[in-house]
């Protein structure tokens, strides 16, 4: 089947579509717009459902854990707002868990599970391809604000691994450094350190050896690390390489004014944290979020449920690193994982937790897979 034959059964899939407008929601809507335009999302749902009532849209163990763990958050989060009369931040907030984030969660989790791990695959591939084109197109001819660079950097950022789910070696290579050039171009250090990050576990994961030869190879360059980062920088403001430039700045100036910012939000709202839910708890103004949901959640639910929800967590990632440590999808979905944990709080977190159903979606398979094989033995 050649190219042209795979994009048009791709393009008449109603499941491409599905993750198509999904993903254009995820990316497209921010929990500061107003209640109405929770009509996209909610319309979406209802369609959803009323395509499928007749099939059996059920949810797993691990997904319930998720749900109700999110569910806690949000309500807690709303109780404090109605007490507080804080209806811009915590109940706009718990209207934008339930009415945007929710929807979509389920949507998204029974139309992986309900096709092939191939056709999942193929429609995140297509899905983040066309919209990270869009992304950059609009960017670049300035329809996008320049301080949204980050939200465009790391749709590049997560479609620059998907290239990786294609079976033609080169063809995977030479389209992951195509968009990685892109990045590269928009200034997007949240979206490096993401790929850093989910590269380096997978290295780890994959082959110890070659993990060992490059934490060396760390160390010697940090040895040379003046004169290489001086010539970098040459290089990087020679062929107007944005978030090379942005990185090196972070390296000379111990992180630069935004990590010295966060740093003192966290050991401002690290003493916030109570055993029992902090109903006082308002994000009044950006300079006050978490910028990171684990310490957000923590401060809303209190220690005891908040390291629930944070060791569940750790145990999906774990989990589905040891069980599919080969798998693309894996390491598309860590790729948010910390990246999203140094920014915007819940606004941002959405992503890593929207596809922490596709983890255990994969683990759902990897559990069927090993009950198929003993069936089969027997």
């Amino acid at each position: 089947m050649g190219y042209l034959s795979k994009i048009k059964s791709i393009l008449c899939s109603k499941s491409f579509w599905w993750i198509l407008i999904l993903t254009f929601l995820l990316y497209g809507f921010s929990y500061r717009f107003p209640l109405i335009f929770y009509i996209a999302p909610l319309s979406v749902f209802i369609v959803y459902f009323l395509l499928n009532f007749r099939k059996k849209l059920s949810l797993s163990l691990d997904a319930v854990i998720l749900f109700f763990l999110m569910a806690v958050f949000a309500i807690l989060l709303f109780v404090g707002g109605v007490v507080h009369l804080d209806f811009d931040i915590r109940v706009k907030t718990t209207t934008y868990v339930l009415l945007f984030l929710f929807p979509l969660f389920l949507i998204f989790y029974n139309e992986i599970k309900k096709n092939p791990i191939q056709v999942t695959k193929r429609n995140l591939l297509f899905s983040y391809f066309l919209i990270s084109i869009l992304l950059m197109t609009l960017y670049f001819n300035g329809f996008i604000a320049s301080n949204r660079y980050q939200h465009v950097g790391n749709a590049i950022g997560a479609t620059s691994i998907l290239f990786f789910t294609l079976k033609n070696k080169k063809m995977k290579w030479v389209l992951s450094l195509i968009w990685i050039f892109f990045l590269l171009l928009v200034g997007s250090r949240q979206a490096l350190v993401g790929l850093l990050f989910s590269g380096l576990i997978y290295i780890f994961v994959s082959n110890y050896k070659v993990f060992i030869t490059f934490i060396v190879s760390c160390f010697l360059i940090l040895l040379n690390k003046d004169f290489l980062l001086k010539n970098i920088y040459v290089l990087a403001t020679k062929y107007n390489a944005v978030t090379i430039n942005r990185v090196i700045h972070a390296i000379y100036s111990g992180g630069g004014k935004s990590v010295d910012t966060r740093l003192s939000v966290y050991s401002s709202l690290v003493e916030k944290v109570g055993f029992f839910p902090n109903f006082t708890f308002s994000q009044t103004d950006d300079s006050l979020l978490p910028h990171n949901f684990f310490l957000e959640y923590f401060i809303v639910c209190g220690i005891l449920i908040g390291s629930v929800f944070l060791l569940y967590i750790l145990f999906l990632i774990i989990r589905s690193i040891m069980v599919n440590r080969y798998s693309v999808l894996v390491y598309f979905s860590l790729f948010y994982f910390i990246s999203f944990n140094v920014s915007t709080g819940i606004s941002a977190s959405k992503y890593f937790i929207y596809y922490c159903f596709l983890l255990i979606v994969l683990l759902e398979n990897n559990r069927i897979k090993k009950k198929f094989q003993k069936k089969s033995k027997q």
